[in-house]
């Protein structure tokens, strides 16, 4: 069988690179500025364990790195260092093909794309520094689980450990 997963990068309301706002929900629907702790545990806790559970004998990367921090498109803030520990942790389920697409800031896609090839090249991803989840990345993480795991049981046992959030975003 054949899978897709999306990290739904979402700027200014309107769902990028394409279709109509509101069209997915993504990491980044709930407040821009998502870093590595945000796209980290929604790694971890929505898209590993779907891509576990689909099992891939193959991994084709869609690297847009519109997410990188940097990119005037995308509005958020995941480092070259993340993208590398992202890559790491598909390669541990299956060969990986990357495929570079997008990226709105030459340097910052330099960077991300040298980050995932030097993983792909069989380097460890550089250290990552603190990589707090924030209380938007929370929710987002939480409504993506909730609306998928119909389709994904796998989804249905919180693992997503929730930060302080502030009075206004309390669900």
């Amino acid at each position: 069988g054949v899978g897709s997963c999306a990290d739904g990068v979402v700027s200014g309301g309107k769902r990028h690179p394409a279709g109509p706002a509101g069209s997915v929900q993504g990491i980044n629907d709930y407040g821009s500025f998502m870093g590595d702790g945000d796209y980290l545990a929604a790694f971890n806790s929505v898209l590993l364990p779907i891509a576990r559970a689909f099992d891939p004998s193959l991994i084709l990367i869609s690297a847009g790195f519109d997410a990188a921090r940097g990119d005037p498109i995308g509005g958020c803030e995941v480092s070259p260092a993340c993208y590398g520990h992202l890559t790491a942790s598909l390669l541990a389920l299956a060969p990986c093909v990357l495929l570079l697409e997008g990226g709105y800031n030459l340097r910052s896609t330099a960077l991300s794309t040298e980050a995932c090839l030097r993983v792909l090249l069989g380097q460890a991803p550089a250290p990552l520094g603190p990589t707090p989840l924030t209380p938007a990345g929370y929710l987002a993480i939480r409504a993506a689980r909730q609306r998928l795991q119909g389709f994904w049981p796998s989804l249905a046992d919180p693992q997503v450990p929730r930060p302080p959030l502030p009075p206004a975003m309390v669900p």
